[in-house]
């Protein structure tokens, strides 16, 4: 028995190739309208400058060719990591973590228990686990038409790493995490935050390469 937390940000990394996706779909049907409304006109500023109509053609081509090919090219490369990113998450369950107490309180150790699980099938190669206890600030500055965001590390602590062997069906590890006496507690306001989080690396070649974002509530010293 205990707290069972699922990963906060466990699937953002594989539909925000998606979007990104779309975004230049857009920006190359932009381009086009651009090219078909204004092409009379870029030609005919170039050609004011250059005296043969060959050497206007040839550069007006290139700068077409250039932008054009620039776009098709990032396309083409999210693209195939969206395919990657969809297929590692048909082959993966999203992870979790068990803490035995909840929440935690400055100056608390207490001991961490991942689970993972693949989908019909296990590990043909070794990977990786490895862990991070984080602790950071995050601030938003600005009006509401033009934020901006910064963050700082107030405390990191990097956990042990090991290795999964061949055949791993279920990732099971146990950590075990210290929040520190003179640490913060944690802190939540619409424009400053502070958090604490359990960030979990998996890599495991061919299935899946990730970061599960585990955030846990940190309290005050318990009173005596």
């Amino acid at each position: 028995q205990g707290f069972l937390f699922s990963a906060a940000y466990q699937n953002f990394r594989w539909w925000s190739p998606f979007a990104e996706f779309s975004y230049v779909v857009c920006a190359l049907i932009l381009i086009a309208f651009l090219y078909v409304s204004f092409a009379e006109s870029v030609f005919d500023y170039i050609r004011a400058y250059v005296p043969s109509d060959i050497v206007t053609f040839l550069i007006f081509t290139i700068l077409v060719a250039l932008v054009m090919g620039s776009s098709s090219y990032y396309i083409v490369l999210r693209f195939l990591e969206f395919l990657v990113e969809v297929q590692s998450s048909s082959k993966i369950l999203p992870g979790a973590i068990v803490l035995p107490t909840y929440p935690l309180h400055l100056g608390e150790t207490t001991q961490v228990q991942y689970r993972r699980q693949l989908k019909a099938c296990s590990t043909a190669v070794p990977g990786t686990l490895s862990a991070k206890w984080v602790c950071y600030e995050w601030t938003r500055d600005g009006d509401a038409t033009s934020p901006s965001t910064s963050s700082h590390i107030v405390f990191e602590q990097d956990l042990p790493s090991i290795t999964i062997p061949a055949g791993t069906q279920t990732i099971e590890y146990n950590w075990r995490i210290s929040v520190p006496t003179q640490g913060p507690p944690s802190f939540e306001a619409e424009d400053n935050q502070l958090r604490w989080e359990l960030l979990i690396n998996v890599d495991l070649p061919r299935i899946a390469k990730d970061t599960c974002n585990f955030r846990l509530m940190i309290l005050p010293i318990k009173a005596k």
